[in-house]
């Protein structure tokens, strides 16, 4: 059981190995097995909370921080054992089930790390495709037709009143339909990747006269009815069942839940025809969708623009099933 004293990006804490690191270490002509004790600095996390600070330095987050460089083992030169690497990223394995911030649990004091291994590591195209060929071959093709893009992180830093001023409040994002291109997170599993990919090319085809909230509703709902189908597991997201089951027993999507979530979590003002918050003016008022302007009141939120780390384009070309020819789908 972890103390509740949040870790965070401060000089003294440290992840200290339970166990040690065995890497084959050159010795003469040979490279026996040998353990070495291992650290990591907590100074040297990355991918920390921004906005938030516990005395006064950035908090470690789970699914999302790690620390690049495990310490202790490069004697180990010829990589570990299990791992295949020496002195590789250390990131959270333990959490907080019950205190999130942007989106991700916070990590606690003696919650465990993984170390000296891939962080996970990118996901590949053909791990990608794996996955959907070849039952989903339509959602490749759609991809061939398509502009993708990857990056290492997505984000929005929203803008919050708290009653005294305006506060930013980051929204982390793990794709986005731009209109005319698709984004996704190059991190994760390529289950993770494929469900994103798929979210994001039913807002390709969804009507533009849709509202916001009705289509991230749709997409929602249609996305995880297909994850259902393919056998993936639910979204593990805090207060919110995306599942349920219908009265023959079948699991179903949660509409209730996930029209909630969409509610909760997007900048989505709950009068769809109110208007709202886009942006504050020289003077400090609150700049409306219709145009007009006033005081600043509690809760007001304004999204912000996305931002990337290491945004890249993927080839149309490599959108094809296992077997298939170089020739690319017809333009649909």
């Amino acid at each position: 059981m972890a103390d509740d004293y949040i870790a965070r990006k401060q000089g003294g804490w440290k992840v200290v190995s339970l166990a040690p690191d065995v890497c084959k270490t050159p010795m003469g002509s040979s490279t026996p097995p040998v353990p070495y004790p291992v650290t990591a600095e907590l100074a040297q996390s990355g991918k920390t909370a921004a906005t938030v600070r516990a005395n006064g330095h950035e908090l470690v987050l789970f699914d999302a921080s790690l620390v690049s460089k495990t310490l202790g083992d490069a004697a180990g030169s010829a990589k570990g054992v299990k791992s295949g690497t020496v002195g590789a990223a250390s990131w959270p394995k333990g959490r907080s089930s019950s205190v999130f911030v942007q989106g991700k649990p916070i990590v606690r004091h003696d919650d465990e790390f993984w170390m000296n291994g891939s962080h996970g590591g990118n996901w590949t195209i053909a791990e990608l495709l794996k996955v959907l060929c070849p039952k989903d071959k339509d959602v490749v093709d759609d991809l061939a037709k398509t502009d993708v893009y990857i990056a290492d992180d997505i984000y929005y830093d929203d803008l919050i009143y708290d009653g005294s001023e305006w506060i930013v409040d980051r929204f982390p994002g793990g794709g986005s339909w731009g209109g005319d291109s698709l984004l996704m997170l190059a991190t994760g599993s390529a289950q993770a990747a494929a469900t994103t990919a798929y979210h994001e090319l039913i807002h390709k085809h969804q009507d533009p006269s849709m509202s916001w909230q009705a289509m991230e509703e749709d997409a929602y709902y249609r996305t995880e009815a297909w994850a259902i189908e393919r056998g993936m597991p639910a979204p593990n997201i805090d207060g919110f069942e995306f599942r349920t089951t219908n009265a023959d027993g079948a699991l179903v999507p949660n509409r209730d839940d996930i029209e909630r979530f969409v509610q909760e979590t997007y900048p989505i003002p709950a009068d769809p025809n109110a208007a709202f918050p886009v942006g504050v003016n020289a003077s400090g008022d609150v700049q409306l969708s219709d145009g007009t302007t006033r005081p600043p009141e509690r809760g007001d939120r304004i999204a912000g623009q996305e931002e990337t780390a290491r945004k890249r384009k993927v080839p149309r070309s490599v959108w094809k099933c296992p077997g298939e020819s170089d020739t690319p789908p017809e333009e649909g």
